[in-house]
């Protein structure tokens, strides 16, 4: 009897420590990110994200040519990514694309956006409202010499904000209004007495999908490191994942 004993002892010696790293490693699954966008367009951002986080890139999209309407390629990612980070700009997917990507925002999966994302289905305008909860109305010119950016008050502490050092835009800021009620604005930016949002999350109340929208784009990832934290930030916050 004291031979099994401690032979079941010896057992759960090698049995537990094997079950937690198998826990372990599930947990630490590289997030899978689907990208959306012009083709190369976000390729050295692909690199930094796989270089400095554990997440793999697929990538998605067309060409970036004017009038281009024959469709996405890539687009069968979509079914086993984790999260979207999109940036398209004004594309035609077919028919059927579509219906998958709208059902892919029905069901409550995550998405980031950069600057064209809010209007990136000419195919499906509402697409703004739906995804993102707030309506694209084009640039921001008003005072625009005397326009900046800055972190809203109540956001100051947001993890995905906390020490981001605000600039302008590349290409200035766009007009967004009508924001849902689930909105929760990080930045904004606009002339003194006058701003509009440039960078928000979203915990959408009727499907629970977690959507964060940035008004910074390439560019400004590939010229600012805080600005590639953050979105890199966001993308396991919208997947619901800790980033350790």
């Amino acid at each position: 009897m004291f031979k099994l004993h401690r032979l079941i002892a010896l057992l759960w010696l090698v049995i537990l420590p094997a079950a937690a790293c198998a826990q372990e490693a599930r947990e630490i699954k590289p997030l899978q990110v689907l990208v959306a966008c012009q083709r190369n367009q976000l390729s050295n951002y692909q690199k930094y994200l796989e270089a400095n986080y554990p997440l793999k890139t697929f990538w998605s999209g067309n060409e970036g040519k004017q009038g281009e309407k024959e469709g996405l390629q890539g687009l069968e990612t979509l079914d086993t990514c984790d999260v979207m980070l999109l940036n398209l700009y004004r594309c035609h997917p077919t028919d059927e694309q579509l219906k998958k990507i709208q059902k892919y925002f029905k069901d409550g999966k995550p998405v980031v956006g950069l600057r064209k994302a809010s209007h990136a289905f000419q195919t499906w305008l509402e697409g703004d409202r739906v995804i993102f909860g707030a309506k694209y109305g084009g640039h921001f010119f008003d005072k625009k010499a005397e326009q900046t950016v800055f972190i809203e008050d109540k956001a100051k502490e947001h993890p995905l904000v906390k020490g981001f050092k605000p600039f302008m835009c590349g290409g200035g800021l766009y007009n967004y209004t009508e924001l849902a009620s689930d909105v929760e604005v990080l930045m904004s930016g606009g002339p003194p007495g006058k701003s509009m949002p440039v960078t928000w999350l979203r915990v959408n109340k009727e499907t629970g999908g977690r959507a964060f929208y940035t008004r910074y784009d390439p560019k400004d990832l590939q010229n600012d490191e805080g600005c590639r934290i953050m979105v890199a930030r966001a993308l396991f916050w919208a997947a619901n994942r800790e980033l350790k």
